[in-house]
């Protein structure tokens, strides 16, 4: 389940990454700019995330769903506020951190907007990446596969398109996509994790 997961949402950001590449180098390049500097803000909570998650299963199979709870919770507000600020750093700073890749006018202006979008949802996935990785610490890895495959495939790409192309919104739409998707997913599984149906899930230490 977490490798489908995986997949489905690599092959997503690959369909919207092949659509804005079809509307211009531009917007290309500032899109790129854009995915690298993201990955200074989720890569370091995706780590995070195999921490927790390690924790999370160390803890429920030792029967001490207390520390697991502990655990959890610690993760979750180390990962939301590092994203934050790191979605301050992009917000305040958008302009001069593009330029930094491409001083190009026209490629600093699309990317201060997309960097501004990308501002926008780093909170929720630092909610989906966290709350992820506390669900497949305690063996429930199926669900988040559910959500994310039913939400990339049912909302991100038939958005990337409305927005892109019925709307006409074209780069901005497609990343206001993205945001849509991180949104919703972000929401979806942290409200899992809140059901706390994971701390009764059995785990064979």
């Amino acid at each position: 389940p977490m490798g489908m997961a995986w997949s489905i949402e690599m092959i997503s950001c690959a369909f919207m990454m092949s659509f804005v590449s079809r509307l211009g180098s531009a917007g290309m390049a500032a899109s790129t700019i854009v995915w690298q500097l993201m990955h200074f803000s989720f890569m370091p909570t995706v780590a995070l995330s195999i921490s927790i998650s390690t924790l999370v299963g160390q803890y429920l199979g030792a029967e001490r769903v207390d520390l697991a709870r502990r655990s959890a919770r610690i993760g979750l507000i180390w990962g939301i506020s590092f994203m934050l600020l790191l979605g301050a750093v992009f917000a305040l700073a958008r302009g001069h951190l593009i330029a930094l890749f491409n001083g190009d006018p026209e490629v600093v202006s699309a990317g201060a907007v997309l960097l501004l979008i990308a501002a926008a949802f780093q909170v929720f996935d630092a909610l989906n990446i966290c709350s992820s990785g506390v669900l497949r610490g305690a063996g429930d890895t199926r669900f988040p596969m559910y959500a994310q495959v039913g939400l990339a495939w049912m909302i991100f790409i038939p958005l990337v398109y409305i927005f892109g192309n019925v709307l006409n919104w074209g780069l901005y739409g497609a990343w206001l996509a993205g945001l849509v998707f991180i949104v919703l997913l972000g929401i979806t599984l942290f409200l899992r994790f809140l059901a706390g149906g994971w701390t009764k899930m059995r785990v064979i230490n």
